[in-house]
């Protein structure tokens, strides 16, 4: 028995409601993936600009090994308060070895406040902690180099949306 027009009235219309319901759920979880996709992105993009500045700094030491054989990189740290048994990378460096001629320990801290100054520019909140792996460093010792910074808007596992998340790319150089 054929159904009357009086009760399929207004049925398409539903139709189309569900329709249009269901196309914009799905466009808001396309939105969302896309603003996580480029989240990530910077963050792959810090971590990047912190991998770079650390090979900067194991080229360096590699270049001042006399200094590393007097153990002048190990155990330096920009973070404050300073991490346990560090002390701290100068500000700026205390003498300019582009134009004058620096000791092994002066080029040594040359070399860390240059690279300090370069993460603190190139990532928000960035300091670099230089940490000798051995509890007797020796010149032939790897290093523990870590680079932090701060990433507003990132929520981590122990903070709240929309506040700042603290990023840490860690990893180990032989000089």
């Amino acid at each position: 028995m054929p159904i009357s027009r009086s009760k399929q009235a207004g049925f398409s219309l539903i139709e189309a409601l569900i329709a249009v319901l269901v196309v914009a759920i799905g466009l808001l979880g396309l939105a969302g993936m896309q603003t996580l996709a480029l989240s990530n992105n910077y963050t792959s993009y810090m971590r990047s600009i912190a991998q770079m500045d650390v090979e900067n700094l194991a080229a360096m030491m590699r270049s001042n090994m006399p200094g590393v054989q007097a153990l002048d990189y190990a155990n330096k740290s920009s973070e404050s308060p300073l991490p346990s048994g560090t002390t701290a990378i100068p500000t700026s460096a205390p003498t300019d070895c582009t134009t004058t001629n620096c000791t092994i320990g002066d080029m040594a801290s040359y070399d860390l406040a240059n690279i300090s100054q370069m993460i603190q520019q190139d990532l928000p909140q960035g300091t670099i902690t230089v940490l000798c792996n051995d509890a007797a460093c020796t010149a032939t010792s790897g290093y523990t180099v870590s680079v932090s910074w701060t990433e507003a808007d990132r929520t981590t596992v122990t903070s709240q949306a929309g506040t700042s998340g603290t990023q840490t790319f860690t990893t180990v150089i032989y000089p």
